[in-house]
């Protein structure tokens, strides 16, 4: 047998999926509210946003904590992606979203680095001391991860996620910065085991130093942080393209997190090493293909209207992976469909636009 995955490993592999359920749940809730803003159920939306920050921000965490209890931080790291097989399920359901066949190829690639990464990542359970918890926090790994870490997301955030609402890039700039603050799961990690040293031992031998207290900051910090880039990305883009990103960041980071600080690959065979780290490829692969799709459709379908012509009081209709789909079926208000939009167009210079109350305007084209 190539992996050997203990009764222990399972019950933290059950809790990495349930909590992903979770997740999406608030994802799916902070999506939703953007769509019942757009038919003018502004009380419901707020409570939706409400709801699903807050799913996001206690139960998940909370899930995850339990989790790392029982799994390797790198045994649990790809099963975060399972939001993303999920979602693909639940958006053209629940938001009307389209599943394009890239989108299908990314979640399939996705789901088959998931497999593999299982499959192959590190599953021994590893025996943590305060000492040997404090070498890892001080080593000189750790700065230097962190300011790796804390340059790219200055960058995403100083540069790429300026760019206008609906840019893909900034698409996924926000989704790649919450999904690395999200998975940064070392602290958490860390300070589960010293939980674990404290009931075993005695409460004053590890809370009594200066160790933990940095730890529970940090989980703080991570958890946290990411929900404001999350909640931006959610509610301008489609879950189908978010969910994906941010996962995908997610789990790529968890497992590098993993390996750079807490070592968890040093003491395995190095073709376990390779196959896992090739199972991590699969995933960004699949990031890519969904990424480069939607460049695809926004460069292919992008409209652009000189004020004055054409629809009167609208001056730029842009097609978006985040708008172009989610206002089809969604009642009076929500939107143009793509033939009266299209018969406008044509009239020309002086024609006046059919204008329902609180319509807004997109071009919803299949791709």
């Amino acid at each position: 047998m190539f992996f050997f995955i203990r009764p222990k490993h399972l019950q933290g592999i059950f809790l990495a999926i349930v909590s992903t359920i979770t997740d999406l749940i608030g994802k799916q809730l902070v999506r939703f509210s953007t769509l019942l803003e757009q038919r003018g159920a502004f009380a419901r939306a707020r409570t939706s946003l409400i709801a699903g920050i807050v799913i996001s921000a206690v139960a998940g965490p909370l899930l995850d904590l339990g989790a790392y209890a029982f799994a390797p931080a790198s045994l649990l790291a790809p099963f975060a992606s399972m939001d993303v097989i999920w979602n693909a399920g639940l958006a053209p359901w629940l938001l009307n979203e389209k599943l394009t066949r890239p989108r299908c190829s990314a979640i399939v690639l996705v789901f088959t680095g998931t497999v593999i990464a299982g499959i192959f990542g590190p599953s021994e359970d590893r025996h943590y001391t305060c000492e040997g918890v404090e070498e890892l926090v001080v080593s000189l790994r750790t700065p230097i991860y962190l300011a790796v870490l804390l340059c790219g997301i200055l960058f995403s955030t100083s540069v790429l996620s300026r760019r206008p609402r609906g840019d893909p890039i900034r698409g996924m700039a926000l989704g790649l910065t919450a999904g690395t603050l999200s998975g940064n799961m070392f602290c958490v990690k860390l300070l589960i085991e010293l939980l674990q040293i404290s009931y075993n031992t005695s409460w004053e031998s590890v809370w009594g130093t200066w160790l933990p207290y940095p730890l529970l900051i940090g989980a703080a910090f991570f958890a946290i942080s990411n929900l404001f880039f999350l909640t931006k990305g959610m509610r301008e883009y489609q879950a189908l393209f978010m969910v994906t990103v941010f996962e995908g960041a997610g789990m790529v980071t968890n497992a590098v997190s993993a390996s750079v600080i807490l070592r968890e690959l040093d003491y395995m065979e190095w073709w376990r090493v390779l196959l896992y780290a090739f199972g991590l490829c699969t995933i960004s692969f699949g990031m890519f293909v969904l990424c480069r799709s939607e460049f695809r459709v926004v460069k292919e379908d992008d409209i652009d209207f000189t004020p004055g012509e054409g629809i009167q009081g609208v001056d730029d209709i842009n097609v978006t992976p985040g708008q172009g789909e989610d206002a089809k079926g969604l009642g009076p208000g929500a939107g143009v469909e793509a033939s009266n939009l299209e018969e406008q167009a044509q009239i020309g210079n002086g024609s006046k636009s059919k204008k329902g109350p609180g319509a807004c305007f997109c071009f919803a084209k299949a791709f």
